[in-house]
């Protein structure tokens, strides 16, 4: 289940800091809820100790995909966690603007 001695098995590790680096600066602006460092602390927590446990069962394409869009997800379930939902509430205005926006009712008829 571990292999220390693949490269793949550490660069996981890395490509998961990268992703936490990145969501970070992109919602660092967010609210923040309560009790935010122990959130973040424990949901950081969480996502390392689950992408290393994660098992490296083949080393083809389709399984390393599944397993870096795997991780990916999690850290958004973990972004979820730690701040206010302020990213799903300003897609839902958006779809909603554009719903109203092309409904046949907002057209005037000439």
């Amino acid at each position: 289940m571990f292999e220390f001695s693949s490269p793949l098995f550490w660069y996981r590790l890395i490509f998961l800091a990268e992703l936490i680096l990145a969501e970070g600066l992109f919602s660092f602006k967010l609210p923040r809820r309560t009790r935010f460092p122990l959130r973040l602390a424990l949901s950081v927590a969480a996502i390392y100790a689950i992408t290393f446990l994660f098992p490296i069962a083949a080393y083809n394409a389709f399984y390393v995909s599944f397993m870096f869009l795997f991780m990916f997800g999690m850290t958004i379930v973990g972004l979820l966690i730690i701040s206010a939902v302020i990213l799903l509430a300003a897609a839902g205005s958006a779809v909603c603007v554009v719903f109203i926006v092309r409904s046949p009712s907002a057209k005037k008829e000439r």
